[in-house]
Parts: C-alpha cells; sequence; structure tokens
C-alpha cells in the first residue's frame, strides 16, 4: 500500500485522496489544524470531501474522528462529504458514526 497522501484545499473545504492511515498521519493531522484551528471566520463550517481515499482502515477512522474532535474543540462545523461505504461501515461496526455526526455525514 502506498504511503500517499494528496490533500487539495479549496475555499469551501478539503478533498482528500490517497492513502489517510497511519503513515501519513502526521501530515493529515497537521493539515487539519491548519485548516480547522487557524482558519478564519469566513472558514467556520468545512466541509472534507473523503470519496478519493484508499481503502480504509482504523487509522483513517482515528484520524476522521480526531479531525471532528479538533473541530468541535474550536467551535468549528465539521461534515464529511461523500464517504466511502466501507469507511461508513468501519464507523458502524466501531459504534463510532456518532462520533462523525451521521446527521452531517453526505
Amino acid at each position: 500500500m502506498s504511503d500517499t497522501l494528496a490533500v487539495q484545499v479549496g475555499p469551501h473545504g478539503l478533498r482528500i485522496s490517497g492513502e489517510l492511515g497511519f503513515a501519513t498521519s502526521a501530515t493529515a493531522l497537521r493539515v487539519a489544524h491548519d485548516r480547522v484551528v487557524n482558519a478564519g471566520e469566513e472558514n467556520a463550517d468545512l466541509a472534507v470531501d473523503v470519496s478519493g481515499l484508499a481503502p480504509a482502515d482504523s487509522a483513517t477512522l482515528a484520524i476522521l474522528l480526531a479531525w471532528a474532535a479538533q473541530a468541535q474543540r474550536n467551535r468549528r462545523s465539521l461534515r464529511y462529504l461523500r464517504m466511502p461505504d466501507g469507511l461508513q461501515a468501519l464507523a458502524t461496526l466501531a459504534d463510532a458514526g456518532a462520533l462523525l455526526d451521521p446527521a452531517r455525514v453526505t
């Protein structure tokens, strides 16, 4: 498995593609910190398109949960867009779906 992660930053959010796991976790958490914590008021609502992720594992889920927690601590709204079925199934299996705020996951 590749340990590459591509992050595209747009005016309304992020598009993540590649592997989001243990090997790329430091980069992923730094990007989230820069985008979520340092964002101005105009970026209070952050959308993260995760449709381009490689097959997900527990590290992927842990990073998405960390992003959600970081956003909540900083009073930001975070939405995951186009979550792959496998990742949604993993979140459900881990009983973590509510932590990803499924009402906002589209």
